[in-house]
């Protein structure tokens, strides 16, 4: 009975063998805390370099297993820790003492099967290093005798937290069916075998899923595929299913998920890049949080129109909580940096806790917008030329310097998984102090008043006499000619100053190497003051080509780079003569040939510095008429009250 016990309990052993450096901190974490969280002991090798005892630690804990996870990877040839595991793995499962499951971990099985593409080059290449040219048969049997066996893989845009409940619900599988055949002569003999020798076929060919979906390899699927059971059928479909039954149902339209528990009555949502950590970081996090009992709602989708923009705002103002993960390539998405914008706007307004976790950046990077992260923003910024480029470094700035943060550095050493479960901990302390009752304000920065101008091309209205104001504009700038001019529009408010300079600076901007549309500078000074404006105006000229642009920096001080080349500046809503003197200094610095356009309601404020001034002119007859037609509700009221 003793012995039975101790077997029984060998079944629960399961050995993860995989190449340490590339995996260990990501990936292989959380497959060996998901195992762990269903009941088994998952043996990982936490050792790169072994001397002593320690050589021979892994050989006894395969012995020890009764399941091994072989994880090939794009660098796991370059390791002979690895191939000898593979090796001795490859021993026991002949013996009958061991069950495999191959995994291919964004690699074609075709490359180890043939040793071909970066896989093959890596072990050529290892072994001409290392000179282990004794070793190498066994290797090359050793690889071709897994590349026989029916294996998960995980394609390139595959979702990682769904394919590890794939596995181990295949090692649930596995140690279902060991149990139900143990008996005192079961070890050592062809009944263990017959668990693994299903997927002793020659693979012909790989099954690649739509949609991203991770895939199986195999020469056929048939319903006596022990091993992978009735053609794929346990195979979780996606991730909003695998939430279902246990911590509540995934609901999504066509671009949000929201993972939503019975019992849960606060929303998370996560503003992250997809391509950097959707398929990983995210992943476990989302199912980390559904799993504490929290609803959580994640943008699937970075392809949206108007209405779905409309439809996830309103998602991130009924959230308690804005994580905003800042990653590798985060500063290249414009989506992730509009929802920013609009998590700030909530977050000033006190309606959102907002918690920035920086994933594998510098946080001084987001802050100061240096470093590779500052760079591929610039890079971006003088790709596209979005009008936001202002929004974005003022909210970037902003969250980054929150004092309620969460980091995890590409230098430390620290298991993802750990971090995902420090990262839970803090949402759920979170939400523990925010009240249930509606209209709560959270104790954040207050929100300013003030006028939020809306961008022209975002406006559904017509926009009557558009035309003609901007030929008008466009006459006195003289963007033919290569002599610098600066020019003011005045006007009473509502009249369209704003939408007149943004007009212009879509259908210009593209002729000028640095360009700045600085809106909403009456607004921006209150909150920020003058320095900032400088700085910000200076940063976004120059796109980080000089990376240490700080608050005692002027426009003199950078004086020799500016002036190499043109400019077109668009400031807006200026309401006091000494913002225009601040943020253009003596105007030695602006090359000829530069434009710039000052936006105020005030004309005075603009006498001595613009070379002209256009009086934005109020709508005539015709216009007005145009406009009132297109809200005909506007026109019958005002037909009967005799104002028209």
């Amino acid at each position: 009975m003793a012995t039975d016990a101790k077997r029984a309990s060998q079944h629960h052993n399961v050995f993860i063998n995989f190449r340490g450096a590339e995996l260990r901190h990501n990936f292989v974490a959380h497959l060996e805390s998901a195992l762990k969280m269903d009941g088994f002991n998952a043996f990982v090798d936490q050792y790169d370099l072994r001397g002593g005892d320690l050589i021979h630690l892994p050989f006894k804990r395969i012995e020890e297993s009764r399941i091994a996870l072989t994880i090939f990877s794009t660098k796991y040839a370059e390791s002979s820790w690895c191939l000898d595991e593979l090796v001795k793995i490859r021993e026991r499962v002949e013996e009958g003492t061991l069950v495999l499951i191959p995994i291919f971990y964004k690699l074609n099985p075709y490359d180890v099967k043939r040793l071909e593409g970066d896989f093959g080059s890596k072990l050529w290449n290892h072994v001409k290093h290392t000179s282990e040219f004794d070793k190498l048969k066994k290797w090359k049997e050793a690889l071709d005798f897994i590349s026989q066996k029916t294996a998960l893989v995980l394609t390139e845009n595959s979702d990682e937290n769904e394919f590890i409940i794939r596995i181990t619900k295949e090692v649930k599988r596995v140690i279902r069916n060991l149990e139900e055949q143990l008996d005192p002569g079961f070890y050592g003999s062809e009944k263990l075998k017959q668990v693994d020798s299903e997927s002793d076929a020659n693979p012909e060919e790989v099954d690649e899923s739509v949609g991203g979906e991770a895939s199986m390899y195999s020469k056929s699927r048939s319903e006596d595929d022990m091993f992978l059971g009735e053609e794929n059928s346990d195979a979780i479909p996606n991730l909003e299913n695998s939430f279902d039954s246990k911590h509540g149902k995934a609901k999504q339209n066509s671009i949000i998920a929201t993972y939503e528990t019975y019992a849960a009555p606060h929303h998370v949502f996560i503003n992250f890049q997809r391509k950097d950590v959707g398929f990983s970081f995210v992943s476990h996090l989302v199912c980390a949080l559904v799993r504490k009992e929290v609803s959580v709602l994640v943008d699937k989708d970075e392809k949206r129109g108007e209405e779905d923009v409309d439809n996830l705002f309103k998602k991130i103002e009924d959230a308690k909580i804005a994580l905003v993960v800042f990653s590798t390539s985060y500063s290249e998405s414009t989506c992730c940096l509009n929802e920013l914008v609009k998590i700030k706007e909530c977050m000033d307004e006190g309606k959102l806790k907002v918690i920035p976790i920086f994933y594998k950046v510098e946080r001084s990077h987001v802050q100061q917008l240096n470093g590779d992260f500052g760079c591929k923003l610039w890079n971006f910024w003088r790709l596209h030329r979005d009008h936001n480029i202002i929004k974005w470094v003022e909210a970037l700035e902003s969250v980054a310097s929150l004092g309620d943060m969460l980091e995890l550095s590409s230098t430390e050493d620290r298991l993802e998984s750990m971090f995902v479960t420090s990262i839970v901990e803090h949402v759920s302390e979170a939400l523990s102090k925010i009240p249930l009752q509606e209209g709560y304000s959270l104790e954040t920065t207050k929100f300013h008043e003030g006028r939020e101008v809306k961008s022209i091309y975002l406006n559904k209205l017509p926009l009557y006499g558009i035309e003609q104001r901007v030929e008008q504009l466009e006459q006195i700038l003289e963007f033919d000619c290569d002599e610098t001019r600066i020019v003011g529009v005045a006007g009473m408010p509502g009249i369209g100053k704003t939408t007149l300079a943004m007009w212009l600076y879509e259908n210009w901007n593209c002729k000028f190497v640095r360009c700045v549309p600085l809106l909403g500078i009456r607004k921006k000074s209150e909150e920020h003051g003058l320095v900032w404006l400088r700085t910000t105006l200076l940063k976004v000229l120059l796109g980080g080509e000089i990376p240490n642009i700080n608050d005692k920096t002027t426009n003199e001080s950078i004086k020799k780079e500016l002036l190499q080349t043109k400019v077109f500046i668009i400031l807006d809503d200026v309401t006091d003569k000494k913002q225009i003197e601040f943020l253009l200094g003596d105007f030695k610095w602006i090359k000829k040939g530069s434009k710039i356009v000052i936006t105020a309601r005030d004309k005075s404020l603009l006498e001595g510095l613009a070379d002209d001034t256009y009086l934005v002119p109020q709508l005539d007859n015709n216009e007005a008429f145009q406009l009132l037609s297109y809200h005909p509700l506007m026109v019958k009221t005002l037909v009967l009250r005799g104002h028209y």
